[in-house]
């Protein structure tokens, strides 16, 4: 590993280290190396930060689009950082590495995936912690290339990231290997090269389940990183429009400009094929272009010839061959060669998004393209005088190539106008130039801005729930559904300078039992959705419905909340005779009066477990402020609701509830017991979840 920045790149000698070893709870292929890197000095008085390339295969420098544009972005990246590269191979190999990867990245990691996730446990893991549960309820399902994010791989995830900086996720269905990363306040930048609308794509390809799971997926997590790339200006404004982000920044897709023979770039070798399609042929939208190239448009020619280079044709391509004139052939070392003999270059797509990388290599090589307009898509080209000539139909796209093949020197001219768009913008110097400013820019945002950025931030999320939970209540009301606001807002205003001084993740609402069917059918017509039904949600431990909708968390408690034994109908009429009114949001809402809140705050501080900071802050904040003749109020509504124990063990988790707890009596005697419930005494020892559900089990009647 690297320990210090050297006055230069260039002075850095190779050396590799090859070895296995453990991240977190999956294995990973670690090759560590300390790379020659030549290209861009680092001065010595600059700091080396660290960051986290995350992505579905090896960078490259040429191959596949998807190995190229991952190749792009580990060329900005280290410009200014030191690159950890981690390839999560969700196709299920990492790909082939063509020494870029050991030129620029400080590491490269391989993330083991299990073949055959258990996507029923995944769940019950997720299901298990709140953020991981109203995710699942936010994304499920989702995209067949997610299949083997599961909460293990998420973990390993984050321990490959530890200390570093800066983490880039290259594409969108990686998104859900961030979890855990998400989840943790202190976390590094988290940015998303999404190159295109996924969606859009999918649904284009005839795939509308797919672009419906894209669509939740960008959802959820594009407005929860720190910023989204994408490969064009057309798809960035999209993007930003379609899932309501601030800013999409386009980075183009670029291309290494290789050395040309010959005459103003014209090659010494003989064509062998007159038309070139270049790319993943197991692509679909790569798949049918070939088909349409070879089926519909060669008839039009002239004896014309064809060659389609790219990796893992499937069998519709191979059968193509069929015809002596067309050609099909795998994978390839180097294309370069492929470039020079052929006369021109043809990108005959229908379908797919962002930006051809393979239309901007044909250019580089210095061979005109003939381009369909989806093939042209994001970029600003000029047909007819950059390089590329654009038809749609099979007649005139074969005209446009053999007017090429016909006339060399107007196919010269147009390759060569072609190059130099490429040249001055589209080149991996100038590209990653760009894209360094960018990463660098982020961080610094993220240095200078971290403490201002976090409290504005935590403050406007507190104001959008407070917003939600008035606007909540006001529905329900107006549905006849009597909602009576727990915890957050009110606790602020409570025991805090400010109700926005207590975060609260989600919304509590105690309704009427009776009327939870117009509760539910209230939050669905609004957008909320729920993943597990009431019994599922009180065997798991939680006493209360969770409904969803994006980044809103509502919890509807039936009647009563934990701690409480009596029956829920019981419960409700006690505790709607303990209520008051306060503003939230310009609006009224109902709220717990004093000696409920009292109550509550204490059998919360058990219910939550001992890894919970804030309800116990909420506790020691109310045992300093409430007067002794309130918690004696509080003491006889615990014995009325049957949850005594509940309340004995919270106030037993300080020291000075335990003091007040012997000042409490009731008719003459100590009103609290000293025996807690099983279900209390776990909860404060804090077991695992399960523990607590088979608590709750055992405790059913008949069992």
């Amino acid at each position: 590993m690297i320990g210090h920045a050297d006055a230069s790149r260039g002075s850095r000698s190779r050396a590799d280290d090859r070895r296995e070893r453990t991240v977190g709870p999956a294995l990973v292929t670690c090759v560590e190396c300390v790379a020659t890197r030549s290209r861009v000095p680092i001065a010595a008085a600059s700091i080396v930060r660290d960051a986290l390339l995350v992505t579905p295969v090896t960078p490259a420098a040429g191959g596949n689009g998807l190995a190229m544009r991952a190749g792009l972005f580990l060329e900005g990246l280290s410009r200014s950082f030191r690159v950890r590269c981690l390839v999560v191979p969700v196709f299920g190999s990492a790909g082939r590495s063509d020494g870029l990867v050991d030129r620029l990245a400080a590491t490269s990691q391989v993330l083991a995936l299990d073949p055959v996730p258990d996507a029923v446990q995944d769940l019950r893991v997720r299901l298990a912690a709140q953020a991981p549960r109203a995710r699942a309820i936010a994304v499920h399902p989702r995209p067949a290339l997610c299949r083997s994010a599961t909460m293990t791989a998420a973990h390993a995830l984050a321990d490959a990231a530890a200390g570093v900086e800066f983490v880039h996720i290259h594409r969108l269905y990686l998104a859900p290997f961030l979890d855990v990363l998400l989840d943790r306040q202190e976390r590094p930048v988290l940015t998303i090269d999404i190159d295109d609308d996924e969606a859009a794509t999918r649904r284009a390809c005839g795939e509308p389940d797919e672009a419906e799971a894209y669509e939740r997926l960008g959802n959820y997590y594009l407005p929860a990183v720190d910023h989204v790339f994408a490969a064009s200006a057309i798809d960035a404004a999209t993007v930003a429009t379609t899932y309501k982000l601030a800013a999409v920044t386009p980075i183009s897709n670029a291309v290494r400009l290789p050395p040309l023979t010959g005459k103003r770039g014209r090659s010494r070798r003989a064509p062998t094929h007159d038309l070139l399609l270049v790319g993943t042929l197991s692509y679909p939208p790569n798949a049918e272009a070939a088909r349409w190239l070879c089926e519909e448009v060669l008839p039009h020619l002239n004896h014309a010839s064809v060659a389609l280079v790219g990796s893992n044709p499937p069998p519709e391509v191979r059968a193509l061959a069929r015809d002596s004139s067309v050609t099909v052939v795998g994978a390839v070392a180097d294309v370069t060669s492929w470039y020079e003999r052929t006369r021109v270059a043809v990108v005959p797509l229908r379908a797919g998004g962002g930006t051809r990388i393979k239309l901007l290599e044909a250019l580089a090589h210095g061979r005109p393209v003939v381009s369909t307009t989806v093939g042209v898509h994001g970029l600003d080209f000029l047909p007819g005088r950059d390089g590329v000539l654009v038809a749609d139909r099979p007649a005139e796209f074969a005209a446009h190539c053999q007017s090429l093949m016909d006339e060399p020197e107007f196919a010269e001219r147009l390759a060569v106008a072609g190059r130099d768009v490429v040249a001055r913008t589209a080149s991996i110097e100038v590209v990653a130039r760009d894209s360094d400013r960018i990463f660098r820019s982020l961080l610094r945002s993220r240095s200078e801005d971290a403490a201002i950025s976090d409290r504005v931030v935590a403050l406007g999320a507190q104001l959008h729930r407070n917003r939600v939970a008035a606007e909540t209540c006001h529905l329900l009301t107006a549905a006849g559904v009597r909602a009576i606001l727990l915890k957050g807002a009110s606790f602020g205003a409570w025991l805090y300078d400010s109700l926005l001084d207590r975060s609260c993740a989600d919304i509590d609402l105690l309704i009427d039992p009776v009327a939870e069917p117009v509760a539910q059918a209230v939050l669905a017509r609004h957008g909320f959705t729920t993943l597990h039904g009431r019994s599922n949600a009180m065997l798991l431990g939680h006493p209360a419905v969770e409904w969803v909708r994006g980044h809103d968390h509502v919890d509807l408690h039936r009647g009563r909340f934990w701690g409480i034994t009596v029956p829920p109908d019981e419960a409700w009429l006690v505790l709607s005779e303990h209520t008051e009114r306060f503003e939230l949001g310009g609006r009224q809402v109902e709220t717990l009066n004093v000696t409920a809140r009292a109550f509550h705050v204490v059998v919360h501080a058990v219910a939550s477990g001992p890894t919970s900071e804030q309800p116990r802050e909420d506790l020691r904040r109310a045992l300093e402020r409430v007067p002794l003749s309130i918690w004696q109020d509080a003491a006889r509504l615990a014995a009325v609701l049957g949850a005594q124990a509940g309340f004995t063990a919270g106030l037993e988790l300080t020291t000075a509830g335990r003091d007040l707890s012997r000042c409490l009596v009731l008719d003459g005697r100590a009103a609290l017991g000293r025996l807690p419930s099983l279900d209390a005494a776990l909860r404060v020892a804090g077991p695992p979840r399960f523990a607590t559900g088979m608590a709750r089990l055992l405790a059913l009647p008949g069992l």
